[in-house]
């Protein structure tokens, strides 16, 4: 082969375009610090009673098998991971029903009707496609992914 190097290149091009890849960017400001987002998850939960899709942006890598571990007991409630993060949970249809925002030690929540929340969530296909914006005198953050949901 005359150049392996462009044999390499277009191979490594070709699996870009065939491999499924989990795809999240953002960023987060809490109390003046700002820190990039680019690990996400997506996963099936429960948000009280009620069916819920939750889509995770971390600092750092997320331990998926430990909260595979946690959602196999029914829910994401003793999944804790203390890197900066956005948490968003949403309801089937794609309305934003909660935002948890942690941080260098200063957790935020919103419940509810997420006053100021730009959203356009889409859940289709198994995977979660979507855009968030929030800034308000506590925080900012806009985010942006492309994942499976985790069933």
């Amino acid at each position: 082969m005359k150049n392996p190097k462009g044999a390499v290149l277009l191979t490594t091009a070709v699996l870009f375009v065939i491999a499924p890849i989990a795809a999240g960017q953002g960023t987060l400001q809490v109390a003046g610090k700002d820190y990039k987002l680019e690990h996400p998850v997506a996963y099936e939960t429960k948000y009280f009673d009620n069916k819920a899709i939750v889509v995770l942006l971390c600092a750092k890598p997320i331990p998926v098998d430990k909260l595979k571990k946690a959602l196999k007991a029914g829910s994401d409630d003793d999944f804790t991971l203390f890197e900066p993060q956005v948490k968003l949970t949403f309801d089937p249809s794609g309305k934003l029903m909660s935002v948890f925002l942690w941080a260098n030690n200063n957790s935020i929540n919103f419940s509810g009707a997420v006053e100021g929340a730009k959203v356009d969530a889409n859940f289709a296909n198994d995977k979660a496609h979507d855009k968030v914006a929030l800034a308000n005198e506590k925080c900012h953050f806009d985010v942006a992914f492309d994942t499976p949901i985790m069933k």
